[in-house]
């Protein structure tokens, strides 16, 4: 019996240690509007978690600013444990006006995005919305 029980208890007891701690990764989203109006307002989304709440949006002027963070945990099955490289597919960023949406920019987190050395993702280049 214990040739049977043994095993297991080891792989239950290896593969919760190998249960990763994860800490929140950060992106740091920065542009600017054409336009400048109290009824604009910008929505940020992560793809492929629509569920995760909106983050919140400072708008200062033509300026905005959003800090989104995300868990980078990743399931490999109870065989092969958690990972903390799990990265969104695409950021969603749509400026709404008088809650209709004017414009819309879609990034590829691996294209568009690019490490800032602290742990955090900054875009690469300068992101402008407004038509």
């Amino acid at each position: 019996m214990w040739r049977m029980v043994l095993p297991l208890a080891l792989l239950v007891l290896c593969c919760g240690a190998a249960e990763a701690n994860c800490g929140p990764v950060l992106l740091r989203i920065k542009g600017e509007t054409k336009t400048q109006s109290a009824r604009e307002k910008i929505l940020v989304t992560i793809a492929p978690e629509p569920d995760r709440s909106n983050p919140l949006v400072l708008l200062e002027g033509e300026k905005f600013y959003a800090d989104v963070y995300y868990k980078p945990l990743e399931s490999r099955g109870i065989l092969f444990g958690s990972g903390c490289n799990k990265r969104p597919q695409k950021v969603i960023v749509s400026l709404l006006v008088d809650g209709k949406e004017v414009d819309k920019k879609v990034m590829l987190f691996n294209r568009d995005f690019v490490s800032d050395g602290d742990g955090g993702y900054v875009l690469r280049t300068k992101l402008q919305l407004g038509k």
